[in-house]
């Protein structure tokens, strides 16, 4: 439950451990074996440098987002439940690429963050989901950041939002309803 409640979010397992009242080992059996049977799905963190991104805290996604809806206790679905839906259609995609793309999120030190970066063959493509059926420029302006900050690498980015409208939302940021894509 305290991992379904943080689904999406980089998560510290150890002030997890400690919040509620376990040893840390104990806590990493449990995560271990969660994804072992494919329950949890960890999402590493992007970065320019491969070695810095054995540092960064993965965000944790369930595998199953009707599980994660009941365990989080949310009444109705929210965003990071149509994130948990794209990302293991990502996953599914990504394993049958030959070239094996790298799925990843972003986050940089001002907190600005995507929330799928994929590196195939070198280049990067970002995908933000968002839930709104309207989404505005809040909605794009980290995916337009990252667009701009990894010009060299970057084929661009993707923002899947629940509405029916295809838009450029930005330079080398398109718009597209979640279910055209998937």
């Amino acid at each position: 439950q305290a991992f379904a409640i943080r689904a999406g979010t980089p998560v510290n397992a150890a002030a997890v451990a400690s919040e509620l009242g376990l040893v840390a080992r104990t806590l990493r059996r449990w995560l271990d074996l969660l994804n072992v049977s494919y329950q949890l799905l960890q999402l590493p963190a992007y970065t320019a440098r491969k070695s810095a991104r054995l540092r960064k805290r993965p965000k944790y996604y369930w595998n199953d987002s009707a599980l994660a809806l009941h365990l989080s206790g949310n009444p109705e679905p929210d965003g990071v439940h149509l994130e948990t839906i794209v990302y293991t259609d990502l996953r599914a995609w990504a394993a049958l690429d030959k070239r094996r793309p790298a799925i990843m999120y972003w986050r940089d030190e001002e907190n600005r963050e995507v929330d799928f970066v994929i590196e195939r063959d070198g280049k990067l493509l970002a995908v933000e989901v968002k839930a709104t059926t309207r989404p505005t420029y809040d909605a794009w302006k980290h995916l337009r950041y990252f667009v701009s900050e990894y010009k060299k690498t970057g084929i661009g980015g993707l923002l899947l939002h629940g509405g029916n409208e295809t838009f450029q939302a930005a330079e080398g940021v398109i718009a597209v309803p979640w279910w055209r894509v998937l």
